[in-house]
This record gives C-alpha cells, structure tokens and sequence, in this order.
C-alpha cells in the first residue's frame, strides 16, 4: 500500500489487501510487517504511523481478539499462541490495553477485562477476567502513571485503578446545568478522538475530549490531585479552544496547492494574515492552514500543499483562542490563591489572558478547605485588579451551581490597581470563584486573589 504525502497531511485510516503474489503464511507460522518511505524527507516532514492492525482474510472483523508479541520479537506475531480471546461474540471490540503493574487491561468499548503473564504459558493460555462494566472511548482514552495509578476516559466519567477496580472521579463536573461546562457535553459520535496525559510531576491528569457538536478535541478537563483523590482533596478545571469567528465564506474557483481563493471576492490586502482558511466541503473537508499573506481575491498559506478542488468551499477563520481557567500546580507571578493556609496555590499556565478570546467569563475550579468535615466557612476574599471599560463582577458557585454574587450591584470599580477587600460569609462543602465583565471589549487585569476562611472541624459534646 502506498500512502502520498497528499493524502496523509492528517491522522487517517488506510485499509489495502496484502500484494495477491504474497505467499500464504502457515498456521503454524509468524507474520511480520515492515514499512519503508520512499524518497527522502525534507527538513521539517515526519512519517507517524500510530496504530497496525493485520486482519486474516475472511476475519476481517474479528474484534475480540487482542493479539501478543513475544518479548524478544515485538513485531512478530504468532498465529496459533500469540492471541487473546476478549469475551467474543458480545457486541464489542476492543478499543484499547494497557499495562499497569504486572497487569494488562483490556479496554472493550462498555467493559474491562484484566490477565498477567503469568510466566510459563503463551498468551493464548493467559487467563482472561472480567472485571466491570467500564469501557474506553478511545485508543488513547487510557493512560497510567508509572506503577502509582492508572486513568480511564468512558463516556460514563473519567474512572482512577489503584488496584483492580476502576472508580469514579469526575462527580463534580458531570451533569451539570444547562450552559455550565460539564463532562456530558460530548459529542459521542467522534468520542474515538478523545485521549488522556498524565504530567505525574504536577500532579495533573488532562482528558481532551470533542465537545458536542464537534470534531475535534477542543475541551481538555485539568484534574490536579496534589492533595488527594478525595472529593474534598481533588481538584477539576478546563481548557477550551475555540475555533474563531468565520470571516470569510466562499468557494475555490482559483488557486494552487499553496494559494485558494475566489475572483469574486474583495478582500483587503493583508488583512487576513494570521488568520486560518479551513476547507469546509470535498474531499480534504477540515484541513487547515495559516494564511501567511493574501490580494483581493487570493489567499496564499503557509503550507503543506493543499490539493483542493475546484468547487470546495472555504472558510476564513479568526485565530483561535483559549477560554479557560488554565491553572497548574505551581507558585510564582500571577497567583490565584484558592483558600486557607493549608491549600494550593495556583498561577495561570501561560501569563495573562491579555489578547485571548474569554467566552463569557473567568472561573477557577472548585476548592475547598484541608482536613474539613462537612461545610466550610468561606468568610472573605481579597482581590488586587485593574478594570478597563467595564466593572469587576465577582460571583461564587456551589457545587449544585448556586450562584452567588459578592461583588455589589453593577459590579466594582477598579480605575486604578488596588487592592479589594469583600466580606462573603457563605457556608458550603466547595466553591467555584467566577470573575466576569459586564461590557463587551472590557479588559479585566487580576493579579491574585486570596480566599479566607475557616474548616469546620467535629467536636464533642457533654
């Protein structure tokens, strides 16, 4: 099979028939792949291949059987002892595996399954449990931080396995109002895109997903557990991309692999550079390139080659940006400070939110207070900040999304960097601090902003 630089500028999947001459490879033999680029790479191109899959004729769909390399020989594959059966014949593939202790677990797409080498029988002789019913979104929807844990993404929640069993962590962002961000806006159709990192230095797992009505992953979910797994310890945040405002719409009927356009456009010269022009029909529909300069009819990008047709459509799309609350474990310039004397402290990822596009508002995850029992006392709040064009609005969020207001009515002024001091008195388990504009095209500058209060701990009573 021969896969052009043309054809491949995006993860795709290519299916063939091995060559017809190809001799017939005994059943009691070992299958080997090899690939080759012909050509030479230039500077900058790369060749990815991320997932093999070799198929026997007429079994084309065998979905339960996890095949096992020897030790010795990853690429090869024995035929009669290098394959487990994954409960076949029950309505589901296998999506992914992977290791974890001594352990392998097998993801099937609404069900777990778990065997070990257990050092003296091939792979075809491994036992093979079931172990509950969790499944994976994706070959990437799993991954494990060494031997300490291990992450699964499924359409049910984000699931932690610290032993066997799988368990939930992600209740505080799932089911959540209508226009809050929540773990069930997914767009389940192309959920096979979504993957999961674990950064084990900052304690953060990152689970992107497709939001609904979506094609691509464009919301990552921030799990910080520097304090704990439990509800009151674990901490969730987001990160949202978006796509841009589209600017220009039209249809190629002029332009070469690095130009599109149309002759019946009038574009500003220059104006959209930076911008982004997106093929939205044909056969490349969701390529995207980089408009490096443009005329009044022709736009010119930054490459690959692009060897669209004419009678495509395309976009023109503002640069995308970020709306999140970007927070990392991590001290320094810029901090956030999210409670008492004994928890995180936070600062954005990436500087300021100076030039990004903020959808709606600013708002940090939930945090409550170490070692409490129950509510806690969220008393006051100290910001330092600067308001331009516009009034700081201030609100807090229970968990069940209660909204709270603390700044006062029409928001608080702040001409001049200062210091704001709020008395809160709001009595709950965790809170969800919110910092909003009340005008379009303000700028809001927060340089820290301290929560005080108190744990209530159990006493006794005579």
């Amino acid at each position: 099979m021969a896969i052009t630089s043309a054809s491949a500028t995006r993860f795709g999947i290519h299916e063939t028939e091995l060559a017809s001459g190809l001799t017939e490879v005994a059943a009691s033999g070992v299958t080997q792949m090899k690939f080759r680029v012909t050509g030479t790479l230039d500077s900058g191109e790369s060749v990815i291949i991320d997932d093999i899959q070799l198929m026997e004729v007429g079994n084309e769909f065998q979905s339960s059987t996890v095949r096992v390399s020897d030790a010795e020989s990853p690429e090869a594959f024995d035929n009669v002892k290098g394959f487990l059966q994954v409960s076949p014949d029950d309505g589901q593939k296998v999506v992914t595996c992977f290791k974890y202790r001594d352990l392998l677990f097998i993801c099937k797409e609404r069900s777990l399954y778990v065997t070990r080498d257990d050092g003296v029988n091939p792979a075809a002789l491994w036992p093979v449990n079931f172990v509950d019913n969790i499944g994976c979104d994706s070959l990437h929807g799993a991954a494990t931080a060494g031997e300490q844990f291990a992450i699964i993404s499924y359409r049910a929640g984000v699931y932690a396995i610290f032993g066997l069993r799988p368990v939930k962590v992600n209740q505080e962002i799932q089911q959540s109002p209508a226009g809050f961000v929540s773990w069930d806006d997914r767009e389940e159709p192309q959920a096979y895109k979504n993957h999961v990192m674990i950064d084990a230095e900052k304690k953060n797992v990152f689970v992107s997903v497709v939001r609904r009505g979506g094609t691509w992953p464009n919301r990552t979910f921030v799990l910080n557990y520097w304090k704990g797994w439990g509800e009151q310890e674990r901490k969730w945040s987001h990160d949202q991309y978006l796509e841009g405002t589209a600017l220009v719409s039209s249809t190629g009927n002029i332009g070469t692999v690095r130009t599109i356009g149309n002759n019946g456009l009038s574009m500003a010269v220059d104006e959209h550079i930076g911008n982004k022009v997106v093929i939205t029909s044909g056969p490349l529909t969701g390529e995207v390139r980089t408009v490096i300069s443009n005329t009044a009819t022709l736009l010119t990008h930054s490459g690959p080659d692009l060897a669209f047709g004419f009678g495509d459509s395309f976009e023109v799309r503002g640069s995308p940006g970020m709306s999140a609350s970007k927070l990392i474990e991590e001290s320094g310039k810029q901090s956030l400070f999210f409670g008492w004397d004994e928890l995180n402290l936070f600062r954005h990822a990436n500087g300021n939110d100076d030039g990004d596009v903020i959808e709606h508002s600013y708002r940090g995850a939930y945090a409550g207070f170490q070692g409490s029992y129950g509510d806690n006392l969220f008393g006051a709040l100290s910001i330092h900040g600067l308001t331009s064009g516009s009034n700081l609005i201030i609100e807090a969020l229970l968990i069940d999304e209660t909204l709270n207001t603390l700044s006062q009515a029409g928001g608080e002024t702040l001409t001049a960097a200062k210091y704001l001091e709020l008395q809160t008195n709001l009595t709950a388990l965790k809170l969800s601090y919110r910092l909003r504009s009340n005008t379009l095209d303000a700028t809001i500058k927060v340089d820290s902003m301290t929560i005080w209060g108190r744990a209530w701990y159990p006493v006794g009573v005579m």
